[in-house]
């Protein structure tokens, strides 16, 4: 039959393994990880050495920690690997991502991409994965989608630099027609060095906590999708998928619904339509009846003096504006408002305009 793959750690980005967010420090065992020219390697301690212990693996492939316990004669066992379904590798197929907080079907395509076999019912076959919506085209404009608190994907055949940007990282997965993403490989000090991925995206889920940011090509049609994503699941009824997960239990959904309700009233096409800001302060403290929001702005070009415009902004005042740094700028001049009652972002840069709303993606527009 041959090997197969169990269980994939993640790589390493300088804190821990991207794929055991819960590895921390803790008074059972240290840990260290070295890798320079000469080694790579890691390595645990137990801390109290007069409690016998060991580390197994079983006949399933499962990886078990186990603890003497004199009290009882017995070995006390402790959760290891796979914790949850989403640790089996690759569960989910290429290019798709496993949520094990989503329910019954833990996979979901990434942005932009689609089952590549819809299979029998509503599930699709996940062990085929994902394929794009769209080809890339390497002569043509592409860029990339963020992702946020994930597990990277499988580092194998990946390239790494610790000693550049994320930005020079971004110019070199744009500069090679098989880059297909991209992230920070170490997360200290706010990310330094660059991963690179050459092929199918493997084994990616997402984390509550302590998960990167992966960055993921598409093709430039794909880009523009997202503007209306907000406008059309409040149309369908359907905004309450727009909240991030996170959110589920900080907050009732009905005020975060309060609060993206709002968020369209400030981006409506006409600005005579739009609330100034205590009328916003008022609708957000309150619990009366909102009026209908209109077509967002910003779903088709903005025009002036016949040509195409610059710049879009909502006419709720920003809270602070300055250059997006996580866009190209070389073609465009951006302005970022912010309206940090509600946690909505709106990104214009020429005709197209993002809504990011409690952690939703973002877009990185390639050149």
């Amino acid at each position: 039959m041959g090997s197969k793959v169990q269980y994939r750690s993640g790589s390493w980005n300088g804190l821990r393994w991207t794929g055991t967010p819960y590895l921390k420090t803790n008074p059972v065992y240290t840990y260290e990880f070295v890798s320079n020219e000469t080694d790579v390697f890691y390595t645990f301690d137990i801390q109290d050495r007069s409690v016998p212990s060991k580390v197994v693996l079983s006949s399933s492939g499962d990886v078990l920690r186990l603890e003497w316990k004199d009290s009882t004669q017995t070995w006390r066992r402790f959760p290891t690997t796979p914790l949850d379904r989403c640790e089996i590798y690759d569960v989910c197929g290429s290019y798709a991502s496993c949520n094990i907080n989503k329910s019954p079907d833990v996979c979901e395509c990434l942005k932009g991409f689609t089952p590549k076999s819809p299979g029998e019912g509503k599930i699709p076959d996940w062990t085929e994965g994902c394929v794009r919506r769209a080809p890339l085209h390497c002569n043509h404009s592409n860029g990339f989608l963020k992702h946020r608190e994930v597990k990277l994907p499988n580092t194998s055949h990946s390239w790494v630099d610790n000693n550049i940007s994320l930005a020079e990282c971004e110019k070199l997965c744009l500069s090679n027609c098989t880059c297909t993403a991209f992230a920070n490989s170490d997360v200290r000090e706010g990310g330094t060095g660059c991963l690179l991925w050459f092929s199918d995206l493997l084994d990616i889920r997402n984390l509550a906590t302590n998960g990167q940011d992966l960055y993921v090509r598409v093709a430039a049609s794909e880009l523009g999708t997202e503007k209306k994503r907000a406008w059309k699941l409040w149309n369908e009824e359907r905004a309450v998928e727009l909240i991030d997960q996170q959110l589920d239990h900080s907050s009732s959904s009905s005020e975060i619904l309060r609060c993206i309700h709002v968020g369209l009233l400030c981006v409506q096409q006409g600005p005579e339509d739009r609330p100034n800001m205590s009328t916003v302060a008022l609708m957000l403290g309150g619990e009366g009846s909102l009026p209908q929001p209109r077509q967002p702005g910003g779903l088709e070009p903005f025009i002036r003096n016949g040509k195409v415009g610059d710049t879009m902004v909502s006419s709720c005042p920003p809270v602070a504006r300055r250059k997006n740094k996580n866009f190209s700028t070389s073609r465009t001049h951006q302005m970022k408002t912010r309206n940090g009652a509600c946690g909505l972002d709106f990104i214009a840069f020429n005709d197209v305009l993002v809504d990011q709303i409690a952690g939703g993606k973002d877009i990185v527009k390639g050149s």
